[in-house]
């Protein structure tokens, strides 16, 4: 069982928004839907409070926006500890058109001050002491004024959980993170750094390939509505389910390294943490809302699940 600290670096504020098209150089009409913290460190404090899964959630949020978050946070309580700075939250609009495409509109996000930084860090290394927390999972963009390069002198006893692309293979290498969880693009990335032509493998040599580079990692690709791939030092796995018609895959991706974890802190093999992340992460695209698909549901797409070793 491990002892997570949820670092949330890079929170944003979500706005759902319904229109019937988006159409360039025209006037649209929308309407917009309910706001959320969110950003993938606060989508999964969200899930793993849903999935009964005990984590330490630190969020780092704007004093700009403290009223209106409070309001927020009020509406379904996460626990959390709040670290505030002076910067504004980035606004993430997700724009979804009665066709099913989905588009995001996201910024940048904080601007962090050396201070802040500092001050930060220091937080973090006394939440580790006082939780004894011997793993951080920290998912999302990094913010402005933090690099890769300033988690390289953290306390070497840590364990690191990873799905952030402003983390090279390079990074990647001197962390030497427990768990990455890539995209497609972001692998080909990281492999065409070590000098590779990516672009031409099949999912799975992409995979093995990254794990070559990585043998102390394992690697969950994530191929979106085509399955998953898993591969660690025992286990080359390539989940497939059904074909669905999402309406929102925002925050789906989460969902499912947040299942996966609840479930291997429960003792659930690898294989049915990943079978049952695939299928609750599959479902949730389904429809929109933040509510975690029913299991009724969940169990119904397992049935369709087939993975093959490789």
């Amino acid at each position: 069982m491990r002892n997570i600290l949820n670092l949330c670096i890079n929170p944003a504020l979500d706005v759902h928004i319904e229109l019937d098209s988006l159409s360039i150089g025209e006037e649209i009409h929308y309407q917009q839907g309910p706001m959320y913290l969110g950003g993938k460190g606060c989508n999964h404090a969200r899930y793993a409070l849903d999935l009964k899964h005990s984590i330490y959630n630190l969020y780092v949020l704007s004093k700009q926006d403290r009223e209106y978050l409070t309001q927020l946070e009020r509406k379904k309580m996460i626990p959390h500890e709040s670290f505030w700075v002076e910067a504004a939250m980035r606004r993430n609009y997700n724009l979804h058109e009665t066709s099913g495409r989905e588009t995001i509109l996201a910024d940048q996000g904080f601007i962090l001050t050396s201070t802040e930084r500092l001050a930060l860090e220091t937080r973090v290394f006394e939440i580790i002491e006082e939780k004894s927390i011997d793993t951080v999972l920290l998912t999302g963009r990094l913010p402005a004024g933090i690099a890769a390069s300033d988690f390289f002198s953290w306390p070497k006893t840590l364990h690191w959980i990873i799905d952030s692309k402003s983390f090279s293979l390079a990074d990647f290498v001197e962390i030497s993170p427990i768990l990455i969880k890539p995209n497609r693009a972001e692998a080909q990335a990281m492999l065409q750094e070590a000098g590779q032509d990516s672009m031409r493998m099949s999912d799975e040599a992409l995979a093995l390939a990254l794990h070559n580079q990585l043998p102390q990692t394992a690697i969950l690709l994530s191929l979106g509505g085509e399955g998953l791939i898993y591969i660690d030092s025992e286990l080359r796995l390539h989940f497939q389910g059904a074909e669905l018609r999402p309406k929102s895959t925002v925050g789906a991706g989460d969902l499912l390294l947040a299942v996966f974890l609840a479930a291997r802190n429960k003792g659930v093999s690898k294989y049915e943490a990943l079978r049952v992340g695939l299928s609750t992460a599959s479902c949730f695209c389904t429809y929109t809302g933040r509510d975690l698909p029913l299991s009724e549901a969940v169990q119904a797409y397992c049935e369709s699940v087939v993975c093959n070793e490789f």
